[in-house]
């Protein structure tokens, strides 16, 4: 990939490493499509990435601040993030077609329930189309660093359409510390934005002791290795906090705060930039 002109300089997902080493045009989505039983064990694996960092995510981040409120989990997959937040609103799983069937198992054999009571949703939707869903909160999970920055604009913007002026949208993330945002003084000094970051500056992100190296040491080699295979199959990449500032704004959104949790992972919260505000 990175001796081809065509391929090196190229950010489509119809470019990368996996169609040379698999002799394909097909992108891996497609490819999957094509392939049910590999599409079920990437769908699997793709579950277990979430799983990992599930008890941080519900333990760490504020969910009863959101209050309750139509939730749109985007590219939810199996659905895990329903299965121990927010009882009291209405929890629609989106993605896929070929992927809501797994989905629609999962929260089923979970939260059978809250199925059959209607306060839980699964349905079919491409994030490169309009969303149809009205909500209060957006979430993204391990969804953007799948795309290009195009791509990441593209996607925000489509969901964009349907909120109201008050909708929250959650970028869950793993962002590297070892770019040295680290404070909000380190932040502006690189090129960051806090004025147009409510709440940015306020982002501490959790530290290493002083005998762990900066960046965590052994593990980082698992988000290291994940942002080599971001690169080879989706032609996408795990992003520092100036990054996803830079697409956050370019699709017209601001973050309006960060919270660090205890599995590498973070929660940008961010909104839409009204034309009046």
């Amino acid at each position: 990939m990175m001796t081809l002109p065509e391929y090196k300089f190229s950010t489509s997902a119809a470019k990368t490493a996996f169609q040379l080493s698999h002799q394909t045009q097909l992108t891996l989505f497609d490819h999957l499509k094509t392939h049910p039983s590999e599409f079920e064990q990437w769908s699997k694996s793709v579950k277990t990435l979430g799983t990992a960092s599930q008890t941080a995510l519900i333990t760490d981040y504020p969910w009863e601040s959101l209050g309750p409120g139509v939730f749109v989990d985007c590219g939810g997959g199996h659905g895990a993030v329903v299965e121990e937040v927010l009882r009291d609103s209405t929890f629609v799983v989106q993605d896929l077609p070929e992927i809501v069937s797994f989905a629609e198992a999962n929260v089923r054999s979970e939260l059978e329930s809250r199925c059959q009571g209607g306060s839980l949703i699964v349905e079919a939707h491409d994030l490169f189309t309009i969303q149809p869903r009205k909500a209060d909160v957006y979430i993204f999970r391990y969804i953007l660093h799948n795309w290009s920055n195009a791509d990441c604009v593209s996607i925000l913007r489509n969901t964009a359409k349907a909120a109201g002026p008050e909708a929250r949208f959650l970028v869950i993330e793993y962002i590297p510390q070892s770019s040295g945002f680290t404070t909000a003084k380190e932040q502006s000094s690189q090129g960051v934005d806090l004025d147009d970051c409510i709440g940015m500056a306020n982002y501490q992100p959790i530290t290493a002791p002083p005998f762990v190296p900066h960046n965590f040491g052994a593990n980082i080699k698992m988000h290291s290795a994940l942002g080599v295979h971001m690169m080879g199959v989706f032609n996408a990449s795990e992003r520092c906090l100036e990054e996803w500032s830079e697409i956050i704004s370019a699709a017209g959104f601001r973050i309006t705060g960060i919270k660090a949790l205890r599995a590498n992972l973070s929660v940008i919260e961010c909104q839409i930039v009204r034309s009046d505000s």
